[in-house]
C-alpha cells in the first residue's frame, strides 16, 4: 500500500505504477486502490486529522493540507494541485503544464496561476488541441 501511495502522490500514471510492480498487482487493483482508498478514504482521514488539530498548529495544518491535496489529486506539487483544483482535474495534463511553465520555488496562488496561464494562453491552447474540447473549454473559462 505504501509503495502504491508513494507512486500515486509522485504523480505516476496507473500504467506506470502497474509497471513498477512488475505486473504483480493488476491494473484494476491499482486503479481501485488509488482512486478509492487513497484519493478518497485516505484524503478524508487526513482531513479529519486537520480538523482535530484545529488552530493549535498552523504549520502542521498547512503541511497536512498540502499532503491531503497531494493524496486527493495524485500530484506532487503546488502548481499541479492548483491546476487540478482550478482548471481541470487531470493529473497528466497538470504535470504537462508544470513542465511547460516550470515550478516556482514558492507556492503559487490561484491568482498567480491565472496570470501565468493568461500570459501563455496560446501555448496551452496549442497543447490542448490534441485533447477533447472539454479541456479547452475549462481552460478558456479559467483564464477569463
Amino acid at each position: 500500500f505504501f509503495a502504491i501511495l508513494t507512486e500515486w502522490i509522485s504523480g505516476k500514471l496507473y500504467v506506470d505504477i502497474y509497471r513498477a510492480f512488475h505486473n504483480d498487482v493488476s491494473i484494476a487493483q491499482i486503479e481501485r486502490v488509488c482512486s478509492n482508498i487513497i484519493s478518497y478514504d485516505l484524503s478524508f482521514l487526513v482531513g479529519n486529522i486537520i480538523d482535530g488539530i484545529g488552530n493549535r498548529s498552523e504549520k502542521a495544518s498547512r503541511s497536512l493540507s498540502f499532503l491531503q491535496k497531494q493524496i486527493k489529486y495524485g500530484v506532487s506539487s503546488q502548481l499541479q494541485i492548483l491546476a487540478c483544483e482550478n482548471i481541470f482535474d487531470d493529473r497528466y495534463l497538470a504535470r504537462i503544464l508544470e513542465k511547460m511553465f516550470g515550478q516556482l520555488g514558492i507556492p503559487l496562488s490561484e491568482k498567480d496561476l491565472k496570470k501565468r496561464m493568461r500570459n501563455n494562453a496560446q501555448a496551452v491552447l496549442d497543447l490542448l488541441k490534441d485533447y477533447p474540447d472539454f479541456f479547452t473549454y475549462r481552460f478558456s473559462n479559467f483564464i477569463k
